[in-house]
């Protein structure tokens, strides 16, 4: 699904070097639907190397992972097949291979900024805006949909090394469909948004968030995509410029700086939004006749 991350690539030491935030948030989401349902469905939309999935096992219900990247999915597989409450399915979150209200939750986790290209490929968003319309076609009457996505400020002030690649991360951000327009998508789709909260204290790179060094290690740098849209030529002076910060003795009090800009931004925003009106065949808005 994405256009300029090879996963297939990165999946091989992707959980090496990333961790899932927020899972709080989604534990309370998830928890709160028990009272409606026995049993309730969750879908991880977009899975990844199954991370989420595997913080959630126990939590109680049925947890799916949908992916549609063969190495992703592999080592989710590899680490989640054992547990009775995880179904990991391959396929596109454009044309979910599931029948209509299946779920009573459905998660995108960093997943949005895949779908479209820069500025949404003229504004429309018609990747997400699909992707969307399943969504709402798989949640149950009353389901929820939990979005973890990243605004424009998150992107420039909650990643320490944003200033080394600054070209890159106006391209990231160009990925990110601002939060008012998703709003107003959501809306569109028949789900309407009931909270919005910043997990202040989590990181995509858990112990490692800080460590200055990161950046020359690949491995490192596979944890955030927005690296895979840095030119070689912009890597290169990237890096130069670390390397001159390091033998200067001056790079600790640079990432100790950004980092008083992320406490005060967070990396990302969970967004959670509610069935408000039923849909037609294949996610449709439903319309009535006169």
């Amino acid at each position: 699904m994405s256009r300029y991350e090879n996963y297939t690539k990165t999946s091989s030491n992707y959980d090496d070097n990333r961790i899932a935030p927020g899972l709080q948030i989604i534990r309370r989401l998830f928890e709160g639907l028990r009272p409606r349902s026995d049993s309730p469905r969750l879908l991880d939309a977009g899975c990844g190397t199954g991370a989420y999935l595997a913080a959630l096992h126990g939590c109680g219900g049925t947890l799916v992972g949908l992916e549609l990247n063969e190495g992703m999915l592999g080592r989710a597989r590899a680490k989640l097949d054992e547990f009775d409450d995880i179904v990991l399915d391959h396929g596109s979150v454009l044309s979910m291979p599931y029948g209509d209200g299946e779920f009573d939750l459905v998660m995108f986790n960093q997943v949005l900024h895949h779908l479209d290209g820069e500025d949404g490929e003229g504004g429309g968003w018609p990747k997400l805006s699909q992707a969307l319309a399943e969504t709402r076609r798989v949640l149950r009457a009353n389901g929820a949909l939990l979005i973890n996505t990243c605004t424009q400020q998150q992107l420039a002030d909650g990643f320490w090394y944003a200033p080394l690649i600054p070209l890159a991360i106006g391209r990231m951000a160009r990925r990110y469909i601002p939060v008012p327009a998703l709003l107003e998508l959501l809306d569109e789709h028949g789900l309407r948004s009931s909270a919005r909260e910043v997990p202040f204290g989590d990181s995509f790179y858990g112990e490692r968030a800080l460590d200055p060094s990161g950046p020359f290690d690949a491995a490192w740098r596979s944890g955030d995509s927005v690296w895979a849209l840095a030119t070689p030529m912009e890597l290169q002076e990237a890096l130069q410029q670390l390397q001159i910060m390091h033998d200067a003795g001056t790079v600790d009090a640079f990432v100790a700086q950004r980092e008083q800009l992320r406490r005060g931004v967070g990396q990302c925003i969970f967004i959670e939004a509610r069935v408000s009106r039923p849909t037609g065949a294949r996610g449709a808005p439903a319309t009535s006749s006169s």
